[in-house]
């Protein structure tokens, strides 16, 4: 019976994952009913095609009974953390000069300039660091059915 299990899983699975719609089993009980997980890929869950696919695979386990879907929907299978970090610095510079100069006589002739330079500068630099952390659910849209 288990050999039967994953031959219907298996086929189901290569069956079934034709262009960007997927049907994975998640639970399969044979002819009797079980879950499966849709991936409509770019399109909606609702689509012709999707739903379609979805049925063929319910159809599939059921063999010539019906199928009665209880229900569906999305279902948390799991949790997706990103975290991202930037720094930054920012420097700054302030400061201010003066200049003097004095014109005069020199004792050895000529003119004499003398000139006095004062610079006074002071630069700091911050550092900003941002982090974010977010977390998504991830989830997997699931149809549990019975055969009927």
């Amino acid at each position: 019976m288990p050999k039967n299990i994953a031959y219907i899983a298996l086929s189901l699975a290569t069956l079934f994952t034709v262009g960007c719609v997927s049907i994975k089993p998640i639970r399969l009980l044979p002819g009797k009913g079980g879950i499966i997980a849709v991936n409509p890929g770019f399109k909606s869950i609702y689509d012709p095609e999707v739903r379609a696919k979805a049925m063929a695979a319910m159809e599939f386990n059921c063999g010539s009974g019906k199928v009665k879907i209880l229900e569906e929907g999305y279902v948390k299978v799991g949790e997706e953390t990103s975290f991202h970090r930037s720094q930054n610095s920012d420097t700054a510079s302030h400061g201010n000069a003066t200049a003097k100069t004095q014109k005069g006589y020199s004792f050895y002739g000529g003119d004499e300039i003398r000139s006095k330079a004062k610079a006074h500068s002071r630069s700091s630099t911050h550092e900003h660091e941002n982090a974010t952390t977010r977390t998504y659910d991830i989830e997997q849209w699931r149809i549990t059915y019975q055969c009927i």
